[in-house]
């Protein structure tokens, strides 16, 4: 008993521990005790980690913290918050709780933060202040800090009685949407920006007043701060708003419209005239998107229709720019200009995969180079002839993207002028293979076979089997390649007769 007394006394005594002093962060100081900060053996003092405006208030004569506590990385500490907010006993959230592991892949923007920090997890202010009071560590206060804390609080408030609440701040029921339309993107100020201004549709949807006064303003508000106080305001009024970012997939920033009003019309004017070729059903969807494209070249801005011309849905967000695809649906008028499949089939005009099988905008067009021989023969030369866009050209300056429209003339390889003979040939072997680069389709060679005994298709990228490929009675199909499930679906579908094995599987 008189050891746990002594303990306990021993606990009190180094508990006295009192906060050797606090800097207090003021917008005005009456004293700037810089002097008073002292450098503590091995550990060095970062005047960029203060305020302008300070003051030192002495508290306790205890000697100061001489060793460093611990500090953690920047992952781990996000990490260590995400994880946190994962209740155990939870059904919903047990195994991301037990399991739950992200990497810094999962972390799509952050403000600009010092690479290692004492941490605390969710709770690093009330149990830093106590570790500062055990250890003897100075502390430092802001009016940020403070103020964050009471915007927290009024946080927690509103959401613990937001129906009883609901009259002070909105007058609709339920939550009301507030849409951004931007792209994401890794960039801090991008950000900051995007949290400022949903703050400014809250005040318009409730009180402007409410949102000035919730909002950081002080001498000592960062950008960081000042975000930080208006993703809280977004949180205190979670309970009336539902809070969506509109992104499809970055945007055209703008586009630049060649050609003369009267070249337009003349479009216009000979689109209309293909109707007689039992085109009606296609000129009634491209009509009213060239009309417009009539007005735009005319001076007309309407921002709503350029806004419309193709947007993308990732199936997957693209935070960061890059150069790999992503299997994203597209809409826009811009579809209206593709009619067809490659397989001939009619397409909605309304929604495609960024990966759809549209027919090609390069045309091949067979042509025979009969020569007359000085002995009166002639020789056949099989020429083909490619015409359509070749590809983009791209503006050293600013990047514009340009479609190229070109031609070019090759002679037929021997492989493709008995391309038919071959694979007939392939077929009786016992087997046809073929590897299919990135954006190849299928021969169309291949089609005038009505059995193939056995077929094998490696794609280098993504698979893709056209419809018309079911017309074949294939009697084995290997198919190796990149591939969603609900592919894998649709191709078993395509051959119910067919013995089919995805990448090695059956």
């Amino acid at each position: 008993m008189k050891t746990m007394r002594n303990s306990i006394l021993y606990f009190a005594f180094a508990c006295l521990v009192t906060l050797p002093y606090t800097t207090i962060d003021a917008q005005k100081s009456k004293k700037d005790d810089s002097k008073l900060f002292p450098r503590s053996a091995g550990v060095s003092t970062s005047d960029s980690m203060y305020a302008a405006h300070k003051r030192t208030i002495k508290i306790e004569d205890v000697r100061p913290a001489y060793n460093a506590l611990k500090e953690d990385s920047l992952e781990s500490i996000f990490k260590k918050i995400i994880k946190s907010k994962f209740k155990k006993g939870d059904p919903d959230d047990y195994y991301k709780y037990y399991e739950f592991s992200p990497s810094d892949d999962y972390i799509v923007g952050h403000y600009s933060a010092p690479s290692t920090m004492v941490s605390y997890g969710t709770k690093s202010f009330y149990r830093g202040a106590c570790r500062a009071y055990a250890n003897h560590h100075p502390f430092v206060l802001s009016p940020d800090m403070i103020w964050l804390l009471i915007e927290q609080g009024f946080a927690n408030h509103i959401n613990n009685n937001s129906e009883a609440m609901r009259h002070l701040f909105v007058r609709h029921q339920g939550k009301a949407d507030l849409v951004i339309r931007r792209s994401l993107v890794n960039n801090t100020g991008d950000w900051e920006d995007l949290f400022a201004t949903f703050a400014k549709q809250i005040g318009r949807q409730t009180k402007p007043e409410l949102v000035e006064l919730l909002t950081a303003d002080f001498s000592t508000t960062t950008p960081v701060s000042r975000a930080v106080s208006q993703i809280t305001i977004m949180e205190a009024t979670k309970s009336y708003f539902n809070y969506i970012v509109s992104s499809p997939l970055c945007g055209i920033p703008y586009v630049i419209l060649e050609g003369t009003p009267d070249d337009w019309q003349k479009v216009l004017e000979k689109a209309r005239k293909l109707r007689k070729y039992e085109m009606g059903w296609w000129m009634d969807e491209v009509e009213p998107v060239l009309e417009k494209l009539v007005e735009a070249s005319n001076g007309v801005n309407d921002n709503d229709f350029w806004m419309k011309m193709i947007r993308v849905h990732p199936k997957e967000i693209a935070y960061l720019t890059t150069e790999r695809e992503i299997e994203s649906t597209v809409d826009g008028w811009i579809l209206k200009f593709f009619p067809y499949d490659d397989d001939g089939h009619k397409l909605s005009m309304k929604k495609l995969s960024n990966f759809a099988d549209i027919a090609p905008e390069v045309m091949k067009v067979d042509l025979k180079y009969i020569i007359d021989l000085p002995n009166g023969k002639t020789r056949s030369i099989p020429l083909e002839i490619y015409a359509g866009f070749m590809g983009l050209r791209q503006d050293t300056v600013t990047f514009a993207l340009k479609p190229e429209i070109g031609w070019f003339v090759r002679r037929k390889d021997k492989i493709s002028e008995t391309r038919t003979e071959y694979y007939e040939w392939r077929n009786n072997s016992g087997r046809i293979y073929l590897y299919l680069d990135k954006g190849q389709s299928i021969p169309p060679e291949l089609y005038s076979l009505k059995e193939i005994k056995n077929l094998e298709l490696r794609f280098e990228d993504k698979v893709s089997i056209p419809q018309r490929l079911s017309t074949i009675k294939i009697k084995e199909l290997s198919i190796k390649g990149e591939i969603t499930a609900a592919e894998t679906k649709r191709i078993h579908r395509l051959f119910p007769d067919t013995q089919v094995r995805i990448n090695s599987e059956d």
